[in-house]
């Protein structure tokens, strides 16, 4: 998956002025709305925090790298909350899950 321009400035943006927390929880709130158009919002979520950390290999942008670790974080706690508040949760190999 590729990153538009405009969402790398957006994102890099966001987080140099407001702070990790404060991305972390846009991050999740945008993937609770995304909920409404799409059904698995965390997936997009992973995939675009796969492409950041690509870019962060190809440029060597530190703040590329953070984008994706706190995505990468939202789209765990987005597919948890989505798993549990499923009747019948449908498991991800994607994503992180705790052993019984």
């Amino acid at each position: 998956m590729r990153v538009a321009k405009k969402l790398k400035v957006n994102y890099e943006k966001l987080l140099v002025q407001k702070g990790e927390e404060h991305f972390y929880k846009c991050a999740v709130g945008s993937g609770f709305m995304d909920r409404l158009n799409c059904k698995h919002s965390e997936i997009l979520v992973l995939d675009r925090a796969e492409a950041f950390f690509t870019l962060f290999r190809q440029t060597g942008n530190d703040n590329y790298f953070t984008i994706g670790k706190i995505l990468r974080k939202a789209a765990h706690r987005l597919y948890r909350d989505r798993f549990r508040s499923s009747q019948e949760p449908e498991t991800n190999s994607r994503f992180l899950h705790l052993v019984k």
